[in-house]
């Protein structure tokens, strides 16, 4: 099957029925196309096989989207998928709003996903000037375990 961004990148197997590594995590957290959000292409080997991943690397990637996507914006994903922190903070007018506001759109994102249960003991900075954002700290699953998470993300987009 084809990439439709690189005609190069070929997807040698379905995500479903690729087996997993040794690692034991990489079922519960599943498995991903690996993308580079530079370079706006998925990650290929030499061969031009796109790479996966697996595990924690999958959880992150899977963030990262959602916290790069606005809501609502893409008719490709479903109305509830993304953030609405972009449009958030085009509306706010002190620091302290902002602030909150911050932390509550990118609490609700990051909880959308089915996997994660718990973000409370995570910090999220924003940088206004060129719409950036890092969420930095322990992301909980449904299934007992976290992560220590360093998801860099853009909202602009």
């Amino acid at each position: 099957m084809t990439d439709y961004y690189d005609p190069g990148a070929t997807f040698p197997y379905d995500l479903e029925t690729t087996p997993t590594a040794s690692n034991p995590a990489a079922g519960r957290w599943g498995k991903t196309w690996a993308f580079d959000f530079t370079s706006g292409d998925f990650v290929a080997d030499d061969d031009g096989n796109v790479l996966v991943l697996e595990a924690e690397d999958a959880l992150a990637q899977e963030l990262r989207k959602a916290l790069s996507t606005r809501r609502g914006l893409y008719i490709g994903w479903d109305l509830d998928y993304g953030n609405d922190l972009h449009d958030a903070i085009l509306a706010m007018n002190d620091a302290i709003e902002l602030e909150w506001t911050v932390a509550q759109a990118v609490g609700e994102c990051l909880m959308s996903d089915p996997r994660v249960s718990d973000v409370s003991d995570v910090e999220t900075t924003v940088n206004l000037n060129n719409s950036t954002g890092r969420v930095v700290g322990t992301i909980y699953d449904s299934f007992g375990g976290s992560i220590e998470a360093d998801i860099p993300f853009r909202f602009d987009t």
